[in-house]
């Protein structure tokens, strides 16, 4: 259940319920569908949502700093092979993972709090999509800034981490009246709690989750000592809607497929 409405509502956003797949939503303008695919088509090829273009490495430093400026620690990657401090996954598949289970227990401390980072990640689950959707990566960068708070330590919880992803947004130079904030649940690694996905054009960019409970075995949840923010920006796509080239794979891998094209002689039909 989501209640975090407060700080969406101050900054000028209304809730709306999408008329294509029923989804609950937040947006600064009326509007009758969500800003998510299939919804949405994506509205930014050859016309990119940013007041200017990055590259995926600009885009990653923009967030670093970003965050930084407002008191999050940067920290290092951590290695994409998560059976090093897990046994239920094999492979790092979003930054939560490299606190899971240790920090988000209770039982080590984290290495900054607050922090942000940009986490080389990896998913498979969504592989018959790759090549297809123009989205869709095995190997993705997610940026995430994470806060832990125990009740002795309260860092920030729900109202800033929906500002602080606003003003990160309009600091790009993506238009306000573009954004929305779909209602959600998350649930990996052992946790869970409400959350938003955040759209522009067609297009999630970032999900903000809200963790609070630990899954059970009987698919039930209990209430964890932590409340943490855990938030996944797709740097990836950030770079594609920044440059509003016809897939995210042009927009970050465009020297390779320029060569690719060379090798093979294979035309693309951009239009498609």
């Amino acid at each position: 259940m989501i209640t975090m409405s407060r700080q969406l509502e101050e900054l000028g956003y209304r809730k709306y319920e999408c008329e294509s797949c029923g989804n609950t939503f937040w947006s600064i303008r009326e509007r009758r569908t969500c800003g998510d695919a299939p919804c949405d088509e994506y509205d930014f090829i050859g016309n990119p949502a940013t007041s200017r273009s990055y590259d995926l490495y600009e885009i990653q430093d923009e967030f670093i700093g970003f965050f930084a400026e407002r008191g999050h620690e940067p920290i290092r990657r951590y290695p994409v092979l998560a059976k090093r401090w897990r046994d239920d996954v094999f492979l790092v598949g979003a930054s939560i993972y490299n606190f899971q289970p240790w920090v988000t227990s209770g039982l080590v401390k984290p290495p900054a709090n607050p922090l942000v980072v940009a986490q080389p990640s990896i998913r498979l689950n969504d592989v018959d999509n790759v090549g297809r959707t123009g989205r869709h990566l095995t190997c993705f960068t997610m940026g995430g800034h994470h806060a832990f708070n125990s009740e002795d330590n309260t860092v920030y919880w729900e109202e800033e981490t929906i500002k602080y992803c606003h003003e990160f947004m309009t600091h790009i130079g993506i238009d306000p009246s573009e954004i929305t904030f779909i209602e959600s649940w998350w649930q990996g690694g052992g946790n869970e709690g409400p959350c938003y996905e955040v759209c522009v054009r067609g297009v999630e960019l970032a999900t903000l989750v809200f963790i609070q409970y630990r899954t059970l075995p009987d698919g039930g949840r209990e209430e964890i000592p932590l409340k943490i923010v855990d938030t996944g920006y797709g740097l990836e796509r950030f770079a594609w809607i920044s440059q509003g080239t016809p897939t995210a794979y042009d927009a970050c891998f465009g020297p390779v497929i320029e060569k690719l094209l060379e090798l093979t002689g294979v035309e693309i039909n951009e239009e498609i």
